[in-house]
């Protein structure tokens, strides 16, 4: 059993990183290219990260939304360009979905117009300090991803 202490110390961390996401994701999206949404570009990360051909399905699973909010979000990517979606060759009822080139620029540009927001919000802190923590929080989230499986 934790400790009263540790237990306080826990939930700090995480009430902490809750409202930095709130913050980051209104602050992402006021700089995001046109309709681009955070979900749009969730995915579009995700496949730069995992750029082979994936399911509705396991995208999905990935961002812990369900299939039918998983295939609006394809979908409008797709009218758009950024993601192809076909069938899936050794199933032909299931669907396989991959970023387009048109995906790669619309992410780079979006980055390119996010940037700058999150160097205005950082002008004050110490880069050094976050280098330092940024392994703390890939190996926190490493552990929480394995954890929902």
């Amino acid at each position: 059993m934790a400790k009263p202490d540790e237990t306080a110390t826990v939930f700090r961390v995480f009430n902490e990183i809750g409202i930095i996401s709130q913050l980051v994701k209104t602050a992402t999206e006021s700089t995001l290219p046109r309709k681009m949404r955070m979900s749009h570009f969730s995915v579009l990360n995700h496949f730069l990260g995992r750029p082979e051909e994936q399911s509705p399905s396991h995208l999905a699973n990935a961002f812990q939304v369900t299939n039918a909010a998983m295939t609006n979000t394809l979908g409008k990517m797709q009218n758009w360009g950024y993601l192809t979606i076909r069938a899936d060759p050794k199933d032909r009822r299931a669907k396989l979905v991959a970023m387009t080139a048109k995906g790669q620029a619309a992410h780079a540009e979006a980055v390119q117009q996010i940037v700058p927001a999150f160097r205005e919000m950082l002008a004050d802190v110490d880069i050094s300090a976050l280098v330092g923590i940024e392994p703390v929080l890939a190996d926190l989230r490493k552990i929480l991803d394995a954890a929902r499986d």
